[in-house]
């Protein structure tokens, strides 16, 4: 979120300027401090930019306003269910296709990443294993492919390795913000809904992709980039298949009936250590009593169970601290407007942020693919040798 998000931020159509615009005040910099306020409004921030970006697509100024490009057919009215549905999952791709996706960004990543494969081919290796230089001349080998050989090559030959990253050619600091914020939050948000959804795979794969961007996040981000490399090691490589297979798919809990309703296995972890606090508090002197403490314990998955049932057959409503249905729609409403009038999702040049200066339309534009490699295969020998980084 710090990429993203400052306080007191100036800049139109940034998360800072929501927040100022909705007045969430229950917003704060250090998300730990109140995630579930940062996560509802980030999924706010999510919704309103799809709804503008579609509205964009659709030449819509107003929500109340009709379509006047030749998108949606003429008799979309009358057509049925299954129809419809075909629609707007076509105008859904549209919108992930030119604010998400963004062909040009996923083709040079793809250049990128060939070029990689071809240099790697291209590297000569003297018959112990060691890596040669580059220059045919030269006869000094490296035990590995890295920085040592690299500064040689540059100092004795002047040969410079290139930064495989993305060129950007777009100057528009408000496009390239709106860009980068819906590519990161519907990875996010994706992850979410595999948790949600139990979809073991699905947060595998998720995990992956986040692993690019906790790199480029910079040593901020470091130890979590490092446990989801662990966490591929493991499934892939060091458990065996049944631990393996136990691994993908025990990670979250079944909440609610129907779709959906699963939250993380540590979440609700930390709801039965907070159930355990609060006996310990009721048992009072007893609680050093390890006896009776363990006898408790024993019941306390039945006890909670009770407990719930008991809150819904009675009809007894925590409240949640969330904003109302109503008060949400308001808010991503005013969102909408903002964004529209700003035209924050039409490309414009030298339109220029004061906080976000020179952003790029996407957190990879300068992902060094070489060095991400190298740091993989460092750990795979530190796996290999018995070694750990943690």
């Amino acid at each position: 979120m710090d990429n993203f998000y400052s306080s007191g931020c100036v800049d139109r159509c940034t998360l800072g300027s929501d927040k100022v615009l909705i007045n969430r005040r229950n917003v704060v910099t250090e998300v730990k401090r109140n995630y579930a306020a940062s996560k509802r409004f980030l999924c706010l921030a999510l919704e309103s930019r799809v709804v503008a970006a579609a509205m964009t697509l659709l030449g819509i100024e107003r929500m109340e306003d009709q379509p006047k490009t030749s998108t949606f057919p003429e008799s979309l009215q009358h057509l049925g269910k299954s129809e419809r549905k075909n629609v707007l999952t076509n105008l859904a791709a549209k919108v992930v296709d030119q604010f998400v996706l963004q062909k040009k960004t996923v083709a040079r990543m793809l250049q990128a990443k060939e070029d990689l494969e071809e240099e790697k081919l291209s590297l000569v290796t003297a018959p112990d294993g060691k890596f040669r230089c580059q220059e045919p001349s030269c006869r000094r080998t490296f035990r590995f492919n890295g920085k040592a050989k690299r500064d040689h090559e540059e100092k004795a030959h002047g040969i410079v390795k290139a930064n495989v990253g993305l060129v950007v050619d777009n100057d528009d600091d408000m496009y390239n913000y709106q860009c980068s914020l819906l590519e990161y939050l519907m990875l996010l948000k994706n992850f979410q809904d595999g948790v949600s959804e139990g979809d073991g795979a699905r947060i595998l794969r998720c995990w992956k992709f986040l692993q690019l961007y906790l790199k480029a996040d910079g040593p901020s981000s470091r130890k979590y980039c490092l446990e989801g490399l662990y966490l591929s090691f493991q499934v892939h490589c060091l458990l065996s298949a049944r631990e393996s297979y136990r691994v993908i798919w025990n990670r979250s809990v079944k909440k609610k009936s129907g779709f959906g309703g699963n939250i993380p296995i540590d979440l609700a972890m930390e709801h039965y250590i907070r159930l355990v606090k609060l006996l310990m508090r009721k048992l009072g002197p007893n609680q050093t009593n390890r006896n009776i403490l363990q006898r408790y314990l024993k019941a306390v998955g039945f006890t909670k169970t009770l407990l719930e049932d008991f809150d819904e057959h009675t009809g007894i409503i925590r409240r949640s601290g969330r904003h109302t249905k109503k008060a949400a729609l308001h808010d991503k409403a005013k969102i909408v407007e903002e964004l529209i009038s700003s035209k924050a999702l039409v490309p414009q040049s030298k339109r220029k942020y004061a906080m976000y200066k020179d952003v790029k339309p996407t957190m990879l534009a300068d992902f060094n693919f070489h060095l991400f490699y190298e740091w993989i295969n460092v750990h795979k020998r530190d796996i290999a040798k018995k070694r750990k980084a943690r």
